[in-house]
């Protein structure tokens, strides 16, 4: 939980990227706004954040787009882009929260409601498992500690190829620099009853304590969902490659994106010394195959014209099946869904396993 591994820091930069500052009851009135509206633009909700609270928050012009951001990494609603404007409106569960919301008795149930659903953001639950695990904290002390983590794993990022498009440098502490911490996690961890804030140090509020237990337990997957920008199937693949010794790559087709990760992977790992591929007998994907061969790399290459199937796997550690094709498009352009198992599950194995053996010797 504490960001031990690429893909863990990957989702916690990509769910909260643009994420800065936070207030309960301007939150709820967005809530409320959009609920009313249906569509709202991100130039709509920038000027409804600006005449709620002015220069104290919005400050950049794009609140609007970053809110509604927040609000997709929370599930509340959907985002669209038409040309050069971004369109959003509540999901189902969306609603369901709002009316929630709506039928709530008192303050006190509403702050229930909307921790509740905020308990689920990761970036959110990592803060707070620094917190339980630390006993009482500054802001200082999670910026030193989860913000150096942050800065090791985004340079990770960063020389692999991932995020170089959004990131000025490589390596950053975000969420977790002096800005988002203070404006960001400690407002909302207060105003959500979650911590208590005395003489300059966090705690967990002990009332919630037993609640989180179940926030703080291992998972043995998890669901990644992305759209254009977000690059976190990308990073799971990354991951899979940083600290293995073999890994297997099945997809139907291949490009110079996934051909520069494995490069990228291998200069940082020098461990990596085997990898088999299956795909597609396509010329384009062959092309791809020879740039792979002039690395030290061990490159076992199979076909299979039928394939459909997307898996990544480390044998003895991570795997990845999801929607998207290795290639630029997929991993960093579309709207893909997929699945990060911490642990290769045995039925993974055997599927990659089956579709080898049922593949064709792709000889260079």
């Amino acid at each position: 939980m504490l960001i031990n591994r690429l893909y863990w820091a990957a989702k916690t930069y990509f769910s909260s990227y643009g994420v800065a500052w936070f207030d309960l009851e301007l939150f709820l009135k967005i809530l409320r706004y959009i609920g009313l509206k249906g569509w709202v633009t991100d130039r709509e909700l920038s000027m409804f954040i600006y005449e709620q609270a002015g220069v104290k928050f919005a400050r950049t012009g794009r609140e609007g787009y970053y809110f509604a951001k927040l609000l997709r990494y929370l599930e509340l609603a959907t985002i669209v882009k038409k040309r050069r404007v971004y369109e959003m409106k509540l999901t189902s569960y969306g609603h369901y929260i709002l009316n929630e919301i709506g039928k709530a008795s008192s303050q006190r149930r509403v702050v229930d409601v909307v921790r509740n659903v905020f308990l689920e953001w990761y970036p959110l639950q990592v803060f707070l498992k620094y917190v339980y695990v630390k006993g009482r904290v500054s802001w200082r002390d999670v910026v030193k500690d989860l913000g150096g983590t942050m800065r090791k794993w985004t340079k990770t990022l960063y020389e692999i190829g991932i995020a170089k498009e959004i990131m000025r440098k490589p390596g950053v502490a975000k969420p977790f620099n002096r800005f988002v911490v203070r404006n960001m996690f400690i407002p909302l961890a207060k105003q959500l009853n979650l911590v208590n804030h005395e003489n300059g140090k966090l705690s967990i509020n002990p009332e919630i304590k037993n609640t989180l237990a179940k926030y703080f337990a291992e998972k043995e997957y998890d669901i990644i969902k992305t759209m254009p920008g977000e690059y976190t199937i990308y990073s799971a693949i990354a991951d899979i490659h940083v600290d293995a010794e073999t890994t297997v790559i099945i997809s139907p087709w291949i490009n110079s994106t996934i051909v520069n990760l494995i490069e990228k992977a291998q200069k940082i790992n020098s461990k990596l010394n085997q990898i088999t591929i299956v795909t597609r007998k396509t010329a384009n994907n062959i092309k791809h195959i020879k740039q792979l061969l002039k690395t030290p790399i061990k490159i076992n290459t199979y076909y299979y014209n039928k394939l459909h199937a997307k898996i990544t796997i480390n044998p003895e550690g991570p795997a990845t099946i999801s929607s998207a094709n290795l290639v630029k498009t997929s991993l960093l352009k579309n709207y893909e869904i997929g699945i990060y198992y911490i642990k290769t599950p045995k039925q993974i194995t055997t599927a990659t396993e089956e579709i080898i053996n049922t593949s064709n010797k792709l000889f260079m």
